[in-house]
């Protein structure tokens, strides 16, 4: 009893728990995470999982409606595309030169020295980087039955565009437009599936869970065995496909949970990778671009590929009346 003069207050101080609140939702809650309240407010935020449910409701329900009503509609939004596709081309030209000011402002607020330290880092990021980049040009190039450099010179702008813009979902017009238009693939199998990929083939955040963890685990001298990589490579993995819509810091943030199970400590380090987060978060990019593109040309026929299949078609149907 807390007494003051004529007041005098009770002051009582549970020492027990409160009881647990149960989630109203139960284990629905993951599922219905997945539909988006607002869907502008789903597309500012860069939610790509909740964006791409919508899409591919409105494009069933789009389906239902009368040819003529849906026709129109259509061709409004493609024309709404083309033109972001064509003002976006437009800004490539200066692209380089807002490149080099990013990357001049961030030196110059760090500083060299967080450089020096992560630079083994950096290096095995960049490595890495280009080997996806390499294998991506060289499945394009085959699929395409283009030359390696003037696939490389046709994707130019679409490196571009992902080192300065930072980011996946901004770079998937360009995949669209550069696959279809450029390299003749399908363009209802592209359309289809870059950003179905974008959502699922999270290769960037993966490979900076990988290689973080490895370093973190060089810094403090752990040894890491078979077993331990093993675990790093598949949390990884796993772990990569929760980022969608997450900025770079919050994704760098989910390293903790590959370090706790190596038990690892991982705030300390964490101030190092947030100095150098301009350079990862573009190899992360690049990286997450790569993979869609070579994946989407994997799999979507070449123009070249669907002439034969059409031309195939039409000598059995011809064939079929002489039977």
């Amino acid at each position: 009893i807390n007494s003051q003069g004529s007041v005098s207050t009770d002051l009582a101080f549970p020492f027990q728990p409160p009881p647990p609140t149960a989630d109203p939702n139960g284990g629905h809650s993951i599922f219905l995470d997945l539909v988006p309240n607002n869907v502008f407010n789903a597309l500012a935020s860069g939610q790509t999982i909740q964006v791409l449910l919508f899409c591919l409701l409105f494009g069933l329900a789009m389906g239902k409606i009368p040819q003529p009503s849906s026709l129109s509609l259509s061709q409004a939004l493609n024309a709404v595309y083309r033109a972001c596709t064509v003002l976006t081309n437009w800004f490539v030209w200066g692209l380089p030169f807002a490149t080099f000011v990013l990357i001049a402002d961030q030196t110059a607020s760090t500083g060299t020295k967080p450089l020096m330290l992560m630079g083994g880092y950096l290096l095995v990021m960049g490595l890495s980087c280009l080997t996806f980049l390499a294998g991506a040009f060289a499945i394009i190039a085959i699929r395409s039955r283009r030359s390696y450099w003037a696939t490389i010179k046709t994707l130019q702008p679409l490196l571009m565009v992902a080192i300065t813009t930072r980011s996946t979902v901004a770079s998937l017009p360009w995949v669209i437009n550069l696959l279809s238009e450029r390299l003749r693939f399908n363009l209802v199998v592209v359309e289809l599936l870059v950003p179905l990929q974008a959502a699922l083939l999270r290769t960037g955040p993966a490979l900076v869970y990988t290689s973080g963890a490895l370093f973190i685990a060089q810094l403090y001298g752990h040894q890491l065995a078979i077993p331990d990589l093993m675990l790093v490579g598949v949390v990884s993995a796993l772990l990569a496909l929760t980022t969608g819509g997450m900025g770079s810091l919050l994704i760098l943030s989910q390293m903790s949970i590959v370090c706790g199970y190596l038990k690892l400590p991982f705030e300390a380090a964490f101030a190092l990778f947030v100095a150098v987060d301009a350079a990862v978060d573009t190899l992360m990019t690049l990286s997450s671009v790569s993979t869609v593109a070579a994946s989407t040309a994997m799999i979507a026929p070449s123009h070249r590929e669907t002439v034969q299949s059409a031309e195939t078609v039409a000598q059995d149907l011809e064939a079929e009346p002489a039977r």
